[in-house]
C-alpha cells in the first residue's frame, strides 16, 4: 500500500510537470551530445511505448487462453475467473497467481483430473506465451532484433525485477542507437576518405599530362 501511495503521489507530479521535465532533459542531452541526442531520445520513447503495448497485448492473449482452459476444465465461475485473470495479467509474471488460485479451488472441490489438466495447460500455453509475444511486439515496433529484445526483457527482469521489463529493452535500445550512430559516422568518414583519394589520383594524372 505504501508503494502504491508513492506511485500515485509521483504520478501526480509527472502528469502535471512531465512536459517541462521532458523538454529540460531533451535540451540537456542536446547541449551535451548535439544532434545525436535526438536519435537516443526517439529510441527511448519508441521502446517504452512498445513495452507498454507488448504488456497489454500479452495480458489479453493470456486471458483468452486461460479463459478457454477454465471453460474446458469446468472451473467454477469461468467468466469471473477470466475477468480476474485479465486484471492480474497486467502485473508482470502475475498470471500464475490467477490460474493457480483456480486450480487450488478445483482441487479442494475434488476435481483432481480437471485441475491437473488445467494446470498443465496454463503452465505450457498461458505462462510461456509471455516470453514470445512481448519480445515479438517490441521488436516489430522498434526495429530492434528479436534476440536483443528477448535478452533485454528476460535479463532486465532477472537483474532489476519488474522494473527491468521496461529498463532492460530501453538500455539495449539506447546502446543500439549509439552503435548505429557510430557506424553511420564511420561510413561517412570512409566515404570522405575515398573521395579525397580519387581526387588525388585525378591531380596526379593531370600533372602527368602536363
Amino acid at each position: 500500500m505504501f508503494a502504491i501511495g508513492m506511485l500515485i503521489f509521483t504520478l501526480f507530479f509527472v502528469y502535471r510537470d512531465g512536459d517541462v521535465f521532458v523538454m529540460q532533459c531533451r535540451q540537456a542531452l542536446y547541449d551535451i551530445l548535439g544532434e545525436k541526442s535526438k536519435g537516443y531520445v526517439t529510441a527511448i520513447a519508441e521502446t517504452t511505448h512498445a513495452v507498454v503495448y507488448g504488456i497489454g497485448f500479452t495480458a489479453i492473449s493470456q486471458t483468452i487462453l486461460a479463459g478457454l482452459g477454465y471453460w474446458v476444465a469446468g472451473a467454477p465461475s469461468p467468466a469471473l475467473s477470466t475477468i480476474g485473470t485479465f486484471f492480474i495479467a497486467f502485473i508482470p509474471y502475475g498470471t500464475p497467481i490467477a490460474w493457480l488460485t483456480v486450480v487450488g479451488i478445483m482441487l479442494l472441490q475434488g476435481h483432481t483430473n480437471e485441475a491437473l489438466g488445467l494446470a498443465l495447460w496454463c503452465s505450457v500455453a498461458v505462462s510461456s506465451i509471455d516470453n514470445f509475444i512481448q519480445p515479438m511486439i517490441i521488436s516489430g515496433t522498434t526495429e530492434i532484433p528479436l534476440m536483443l529484445i528477448m535478452l533485454g526483457v528476460l535479463g532486465g527482469a532477472a537483474v532489476f525485477g519488474i522494473v527491468g521489463i521496461f529498463l532492460g529493452p530501453i538500455i539495449l535500445a539506447v546502446l543500439l542507437a549509439v552503435w548505429r550512430q557510430w557506424l553511420k559516422i564511420s561510413v561517412e568518414k570512409d566515404t570522405d576518405n575515398q573521395g579525397s583519394i580519387v581526387l588525388n589520383k585525378d591531380v596526379v594524372v593531370l600533372s602527368d599530362d602536363v
